[in-house]
């Protein structure tokens, strides 16, 4: 109901005030509803309207006299007949009986085996019939299914409780609601949680291949009905699809899902650089690199692997971003091509320079000298 030209809604702190300006019979007739409902939840109240009528009416002059002369002839004649002759009856008409409505209906529940299961509905109290169904049929009460019944300022809270909830409770429920007036229904599902009985051992599976457990790598994990498998570090090679199998003398069940690595090849963000260097100078070779996972870097002179020793130095930084190969001092053998190669799991990425041997200024030096001439006047003079 709203505000409009016949009703007027007037609520301010504790109180809510519904005004129909002029009663029709046919339109306002019925059962009226409060509500009040916040983020906590809902409360509600009823009330039935109907019209009023009885059977007093007003006499015409004529006829209060025919009565009076009636009344006078009773009292002179016998005395014959019961107080119920003598009493003329007046009747009120009953209140009219309004067709149920729901305030509050049942919803749908869960419950895990063992545990208690309750719906709850609230209708008006109008002496209907009320009945409970599953799958749509009339449930059998039994010492662990029972209904609990209140009536509370005109309104009923009906209850159905189930004990010891087991799988075979699982189903539709339905609540009826009828008398003279009409009918209304409701209905929700419940939804029991089976656990395993007895308790199921619990397998992992990556592509098929059983998961042993490695404290570096995947940790299994129970708490209670909660099984899980950890991956410290994902990497490329986990994904694909993992298989959690539950196995007990009465069977067994699998849940599978798949696991997405998200993965980038390796790619220098800085290459390695060709440099000049004389003999028994220090000389460094360094790059840095991204990927995902996070690659290393190898370093190669030629074809060959480099490793640290008393002689080279392979070093990076705690991130593996910055890599380097340190030469303290050149030797002859050192001038040549190198590599460095970023590898992850996804691919690899390389990068080439080269040491070149400086070129030096050398000292002016004379292979030969000149030498002394004797010659005639005349001659040709050739001095080298």
């Amino acid at each position: 109901m709203k505000n409009s030209d016949e009703i007027i809604i007037v609520t301010d702190e504790n109180t809510s005030t519904l005004v129909i300006k002029n009663f029709n019979q046919e339109k306002h007739t019925g059962e009226i509803i409060c509500k009040a409902e916040n983020d906590a939840g809902e409360v509600s109240c009823t009330a039935s309207m109907g019209p009023y009528t009885s059977d007093i009416f007003s006499e015409s002059q004529t006829e209060s006299e025919a009565m009076a002369e009636e009344v006078l002839n009773f009292e002179e004649g016998p005395e014959f007949g019961t107080e119920i002759d003598s009493i003329e009856e007046f009747q009120r008409t009953p209140t009219p009986i309004m067709a149920p409505k729901f305030i509050t209906k049942i919803k749908d529940t869960r419950a895990a085996r063992g545990h208690q299961a309750i719906f709850e509905c609230v209708v008006p109290d109008t002496k209907g019939v009320c009945c409970k169904l599953k799958d749509g049929r009339e449930i059998e009460l039994i010492a662990r299914i029972r209904v609990q019944t209140r009536t509370i300022e005109g309104y009923v809270t009906s209850e159905l409780i189930i004990d010891n909830v087991i799988p075979e409770d699982a189903g539709k429920y339905t609540v009826v609601v009828e008398n003279v007036a009409g009918t209304d229904s409701c209905e929700a599902n419940l939804n029991v949680i089976v656990i395993g009985e007895p308790q199921p051992t619990v397998s992992w599976f990556h592509e098929k291949t059983a998961i042993v457990e490695e404290a570096s790598k995947t940790i299994i994990e129970s708490e209670g009905d909660i099984q899980r498998l950890v991956i410290v570090s994902a990497d490329v090679i986990d994904r694909g699809q993992y298989i959690c199998l539950a196995e007990n003398v009465e069977g067994k069940a699998e849940s599978k899902a798949i696991l997405t690595v998200l993965a980038e090849a390796p790619q220098f963000t800085r290459h390695i650089s060709s440099k000049e260097v004389s003999i028994g100078e220090k000389v460094i070779l360094d790059c840095s690199v991204k990927g995902s996972p996070q690659p290393i870097v190898q370093f190669y002179r030629e074809s060959t692997r480099i490793i640290s020793d008393s002689h080279h130095f392979i070093e990076h930084d705690s991130s593996n971003v910055h890599w380097r190969m340190v030469i303290e001092k050149t030797e002859e053998s050192d001038f040549r091509k190198y590599h460095a190669v970023a590898i992850n799991s996804v691919g690899m990425a390389e990068s080439e320079a080269e040491i070149r041997q400086k070129e030096m200024n050398r000292k002016l030096e004379l292979t030969g000298v000149l030498k002394d001439r004797k010659v005639t006047e005349g001659d040709e003079v050739i001095m080298e």
